[in-house]
């Protein structure tokens, strides 16, 4: 009984030295958070027109139109509770004056466009993209913005 004892003191013992000495080794691994500016632009011009079927803009805004079976964009600010519950997702939609927004939601980051200007025969976009790389097993979060200019796109 005595040797019972004392083999689960010192079990007790040896665990609490090891689970001590591995949270003092353990380091806090920090976040990198790198902040550019235009990096993705051609990217960004590229993904939208890729995304759209077309865009048409007038004297009321700019008419936007995704294929049904793809790319649909959530309209609002995303960091607006309102906009998140629930998610409006649109194939088409218009865009009449400066502030509005659209983002194109991914499990690992986002893509926001805010409208900046609309004149006749083209819209300029600014855009925040960000890309958590986390889950590659990297410990970066980036965070790209700018801004582009689109003219109208139509169906080929």
């Amino acid at each position: 009984m005595r040797k019972l004892l004392l083999s689960i003191i010192v079990c007790v013992a040896v665990a609490i030295g090891i689970s001590r000495g591995c949270s003092q080794n353990r380091k806090e691994i920090e976040l990198v958070v790198m902040h550019t500016t235009n990096v993705q632009h051609d990217w960004m011009v590229e993904f939208l027109h890729k995304s759209l079927v077309s865009l048409a803009i007038d004297d009321v805004g700019a008419h936007f139109q995704t294929p049904n079976d793809r790319s649909r964009f959530c309209l609002g600010n995303p960091e607006a509770v309102s906009s998140l519950n629930p998610m409006k997702f649109s194939s088409e939609f218009t865009l009449s004056k400066p502030g509005e927004m659209f983002w194109s939601p991914d499990h690992h980051g986002s893509r926001i466009f805010t409208v900046k200007r609309i004149t006749t025969g083209e819209i300029v976009l600014s855009y925040r993209m960000t890309m958590n790389y986390r889950s590659f097993g990297k410990n970066l979060f980036t965070i790209d913005e700018g801004e582009f200019t689109l003219e109208p796109i139509q169906e080929p």
